[in-house]
């Protein structure tokens, strides 16, 4: 469940208004390249055919005080650029984590994700907000905060208010939220992930009288010209997100850190100092876990909140000090309220409301696709996790590394094509969704996740092994004992192509046999039995 307020700042004056009240609430993010009356496909978040809705009456209706509201400069939008997942998979157990999703496992999440809110999905009503400064400036507009526990990392993307479908189409190219919001390793290793929400919504304009353009209609290219929704005007402002990673550190139960972190938390979207009530519950949030605050944009809000220093993830020692410095920045936001005036959301109406639009032309609903592209995207990026991960392997050689990132790209374009399929046709989402998270484990994850080193090894193995010939050298190659103790696991060193360095590169010469004048290998009666006492065999 959401813990929501929706709240007025400063209140200086109402002023006349008319409310933009949207049959189903779409609210999607703004590009400079989407004008009103144009088709949209949700499911792809792309504009359609521009006038697909026709302005009876050009006449907009503005509210006097309503500031200028500047736009992004021609030719952009506010999109950031794609960060990759870390790859960090460290005190993560790697069998789990990287095993095949359950039949069972895909309905639950399917289950959880129908009953988690999209944010942009509420239905915005106009306030007057003014700033925080003490200055007169006024404008209409919500202010929301939200915080939410979530339970799954798909759950959180939708959280964020990600359209995943989106985000599998650009992915590696563009995202519509700032930082590194797809780390999904960070998200599994923590005991508790809190999603809290801060945004401002205003209307830029209202402007009535749409109907439908009958004139370029056809029965049978309705999906691909006029998508499933169209844009009926624009919202301007901006998020800030905080994700709350906290972990246990020691034995209190997952109870007993919620009900300590929902307490220390209740200061979001509060002005002012923090109550002692708030200052001691941090404080006993210290005693049971570490606390990790990173943050995230929508909208154009760099300028304004990288003046307070807000940017990327909190370097903090205490749960005290990140959530302070998570405070500070909040109330930032807060002071500048009126000053998140950048065009931020596109809002979009359904053609079934408005005259002359067919009434034997059914509309797509994406619901169900929507909800199961979390899923793909949650499968994907494990695929880049693990990619990344092996990538930075230096035991593995440059072929195999080279091997894997093709690989990756193949389930990447995979996914896109998935992506571009069910947008055409939604019939087989469900089944052609689990084919391909079944590709992805298969003709991936299965296939390298031999390679993948533990880091989480045994610091000591059973037997003694330093006394065996070229243990140390076989350690000191590797880089560490969970390397090593993967390597032999795997059979690496049986496969000459995989385990191949250069002649310079060896110190105890004795260990390696020459297979070409540069190139050498470990002897097998060597690293058979560095690898028995390794394995414990």
């Amino acid at each position: 469940m959401w813990a929501s307020s929706l709240r007025t700042l400063t209140l200086f004056q109402l002023t006349a208004f008319i409310p933009f009240v949207l049959a189903d609430g779409d609210n999607v993010p703004f590009s400079n390249l989407l004008t009103i009356g144009q088709g949209y496909n949700t499911f792809l978040n792309k504009g359609a055919k521009h006038d697909a809705v026709e302005i009876k009456s050009a006449k907009v209706k503005r509210n006097a005080n309503r500031p200028h509201v500047r736009a992004v400069e021609p030719g952009q939008v506010t999109t950031f650029e794609f960060t990759p997942p870390s790859g960090n998979l460290t005190g993560l157990n790697i069998a789990s984590y990287l095993e095949s999703p359950s039949p069972d496992v895909f309905d639950q999440v399917l289950a959880d994700l129908e009953t988690t809110e999209n944010p942009f999905d509420k239905l915005q009503k106009l306030k007057s907000v003014g700033d925080e400064g003490g200055s007169t400036s006024q404008c209409n507009g919500d202010l929301r905060s939200e915080t939410k526990l979530t339970t799954s990392f798909e759950s959180y993307l939708k959280s964020l208010g990600i359209s995943a479908s989106a985000t599998i189409s650009g992915y590696g190219q563009s995202a519509a939220v700032s930082g590194n919001y797809l780390d999904q390793a960070k998200f599994s290793k923590s005991t508790l992930t809190y999603v809290a929400i801060m945004d401002v919504t205003k209307q830029l304009d209202v402007r009535d009288g749409f109907k439908f353009n009958t004139h370029l209609y056809h029965n049978g290219t309705f999906l691909r010209d006029f998508g499933d929704r169209w844009i009926r005007g624009f919202t301007a402002g901006g998020r800030m997100i905080a994700r709350i990673s906290i972990t246990s550190k020691n034995k209190s139960s997952k109870n007993e850190i919620q009900a300590k972190a929902e307490a220390a938390l209740s200061f979001w979207g509060m002005t002012g100092e923090l109550s002692s009530s708030v200052k001691k519950s941090m404080e006993e949030l210290n005693k049971d876990a570490e606390v990790d605050v990173s943050l995230f944009y929508q909208g154009d809000l760099r300028t304004i909140m990288s003046k307070e220093g807000a940017e990327g993830s909190i370097p903090s020692n205490s749960a005290q000090d990140a959530l302070t410095q998570a405070k500070r920045w909040a109330d930032a936001f807060l002071k500048n309220a009126c000053q998140h005036d950048y065009k931020y959301g596109a809002l979009l109406d359904s053609y079934e409301t408005i005259p002359n639009f067919p009434t034997e032309q059914d509309v797509v609903d994406y619901s169900i696709p929507k909800f199961v592209s979390y899923m793909v995207l949650g499968r994907l990026v494990k695929v880049t996790e693990m990619s990344r991960l092996l990538a930075n392997a230096h035991e593995l050689s440059d072929d195999l590394k080279a091997e894997i990132a093709m690989a990756e790209i193949d389930m990447i374009e995979a996914c896109k094509k998935w992506v571009t399929t069910i947008a055409k046709d939604q019939l087989q989402v469900k089944s052609t969704a689990k084919a391909l998270i079944d590709k992805l484990q298969k003709e991936f994850m299965d296939k390298y996740k031999s390679y993948v080193p533990d880091p989480n090894p045994n610091p000591n193995p059973n037997p003694p092994c330093t006394s065996i010939p070229c243990y140390g050298e076989m350690l000191r190659l590797q880089g560490s004992l969970g390397r090593l103790h993967s390597a032999c696991q795997s059979g690496q060193y049986a496969t000459d192509k995989l385990v191949t360095s250069a002649r310079a590169y060896m110190k105890e010469q004795t260990c390696y046999e020459v297979k070409e004048q540069n190139w050498v290998a470990m002897a097998p009666a060597v690293y058979k039995p560095v690898c028995k006492c390794v394995l414990g065999a």
